[in-house]
């Protein structure tokens, strides 16, 4: 089962520790965002992740349309399709976790009314903006891939070019 989402947890535990690490070096000012006294940023970034879950439901409606054609079905035998799946489901997650702090710092809701959560709850909504647009950009990559697979090959495909793929990814998953 970790295969088919391995992409999607090694990137975020790698952006996770690079944005502890940007933050642990102060590379990250988040000090305008904690002390604005207005709301604007956070409206931006509700917006943002609005249309950027727009575009993965988009994207996971082309994946379920094209899912009778023959070359997707032979890519469902060899994950990638779970994958891809994984790719988009991870950012609409990320995009309505950062809605959600985004909301509760628009409405100043919070458990603890202190100056410390309010500085994690930004922190939250910022890395689960970057994780959603990470996330995002893998879901293109891997739509693109899928468009280009459906436009370039004919249904009659050999069956050699079938199982080199399957090698292929397979031995790329095994790798990694």
């Amino acid at each position: 089962m970790y295969r088919k989402y391995k992409k999607v947890v090694d990137s975020t535990i790698i952006i996770i520790i690079l944005y502890l690490i940007a933050n642990k070096f102060h590379c990250i000012g988040l000090s305008q965002i904690i002390n604005s006294k207005t709301n604007d940023i956070h409206f931006n970034i509700i917006t943002i992740c609005s249309i950027i879950g727009g575009f993965l439901f988009t994207g996971l409606s082309i994946l379920i349309s094209v899912s009778d054609k023959k070359i997707i079905k032979d890519y469902m035998k060899t994950d990638i399709i779970e994958s891809i799946y994984s790719n988009v489901f991870a950012g609409i997650l990320f995009n309505i976790l950062s809605i959600f702090c985004s909301v509760l710092l628009i409405l100043n809701i919070s458990i603890r009314q202190d100056q410390d959560f309010k500085i994690w709850l930004v922190h939250a909504e910022i890395l689960f903006l970057i994780l959603g647009l990470w996330s995002f950009v893998l879901s293109v990559i891997d739509l693109k891939f899928i468009v280009d697979s459906i436009k370039g090959i004919d249904e009659k495909i050999p069956e050699e070019k079938i199982n080199k793929l399957r090698e292929k990814f397979n031995s790329d998953s095994k790798n990694k």
